[in-house]
């Protein structure tokens, strides 16, 4: 009997969800975010645990194990691919609350199964194998599980760029399909950033240190008294921070 697949329960919400594909664009240096299309998918995923072993021959002909992996993995089941950013879910698949029907959430989509826990088993030793570069014999595939993971598939625009992102609505990890770039400043606000360091006295202070290094790096290999260069450097310093406080 095939087994009964679990859902599970949504953790984030459509604001939620929206929330974090916000806080990702907005980190790279763009002002709003707008949302264009937003729908909870639910995802079928083959969870699965994994043991890889390696043998090499004994000194009396024998076959010993001289290495070995163990880990987590998920399929999947509608793609029959690995699916790297949701294995983070597979070492605590059971511990997530989880239902034998689909949450009453409005305007969801179901997407369905297409592999048998059969077949679904035979891609993933085959996908482990050519992985780790091991014999297909080699690699034990256990506690195979059908899971429904609840995704929101966002689309949305930040300045003229758009940008398409699932978010795995259990705990929150965001994957970028369709990102946008680092913003770069406009000249005005170039101009002003300056204008506010150029006001900061411990500012000036670093710069003049800057300029001090450049200036006497290099003459400072040349001589054999170090403490006459360290004296130069103070005094610049303290030129520049008078200097910076109005003193003169």
């Amino acid at each position: 009997m095939a087994p009964v697949p679990s859902f599970f329960s949504p953790r984030f919400d459509k604001a939620g969800a929206f929330e974090k594909a916000r806080e990702a664009v907005l980190a790279k240096g763009w002002g709003k975010a707008y949302t264009n299309e937003q729908k909870l998918f639910f995802i079928p995923v083959w969870f699965f645990s994994y043991y890889v072993f390696w043998e090499k021959t004994g000194e009396n002909g024998e076959k010993i194990v001289s290495r070995e992996k163990r880990g987590f993995g998920a399929l999947d089941s509608a793609t029959s691919e690995f699916s790297e950013w949701l294995s983070h879910l597979a070492e605590n698949a059971s511990s997530f609350s989880s239902q034998a029907l689909v949450p009453a959430i409005p305007d969801i989509v179901e997407v369905p199964s297409k592999l048998e826990e059969a077949p679904a088993k035979e891609i993933v030793s085959a996908g482990l194998a050519a992985r780790n570069a091991a014999a297909k014999q080699n690699v034990l595939v256990l506690g195979m599980s059908l899971f429904f993971v609840p995704v929101w598939k966002i689309k949305g625009t930040v300045g003229e760029h758009s940008f398409s992102c699932s978010v795995e609505a259990v705990t929150g990890k965001i994957f970028f399909e369709q990102g946008v770039p680092h913003r770069k400043k406009t000249r005005k606000e170039i101009v002003n950033a300056s204008l506010a360091e150029a006001a900061n006295p411990l500012a000036w202070i670093e710069f003049f240190k800057r300029i001090a290094v450049r200036v006497f790096g290099a003459a400072s290999r040349t001589l054999r008294d170090q403490d006459a260069v360290t004296l130069v450097l103070v005094a610049i310093l303290i030129i520049a921070a008078l200097w910076a406080m109005r003193f003169f």
